[in-house]
């Protein structure tokens, strides 16, 4: 994410599924695995370049207003809640998402 965001503030081109592979060393299909979890989560979006045929990613919102909750926030919302039937654990957890919105390491994602 921190990626596709520096790259667009930066006005450079944007991130390939490839160079995110070679970068953290991971098969396509893991970068894919996690790309497609931040397309659901409506954080980026996908573009299919039919020119080379690579596919490449790109912010959907305002980049200036993604901060590191607004990622977690998004994520958390498109999963299933597996502690659901333990309210002791729901309340630790959500306890842990306000610390981290309201801390001051709560950094925009183009900042890391």
């Amino acid at each position: 994410m921190s990626d596709i965001t520096k790259s667009y503030d930066l006005k450079e081109k944007p991130i390939f599924l490839e160079y995110l592979s070679n970068k953290y060393q991971l098969s396509d299909s893991i970068i894919k695995i996690a790309t497609n979890r931040l397309c659901d989560g409506e954080l980026i979006t996908e573009v299919k370049d039919a020119e080379n045929n690579q596919i490449y990613f790109l912010p959907l919102f305002d980049i200036n207003k993604m901060f590191v909750s607004t990622v977690i926030d998004a994520l958390d919302k498109n999963k299933d809640n597996i502690f659901s039937e333990n309210n002791t654990i729901v309340e630790i957890v959500n306890g842990l998402e306000n610390c981290i919105k309201e801390s001051n390491l709560n950094k925009l994602v183009k900042d890391l």
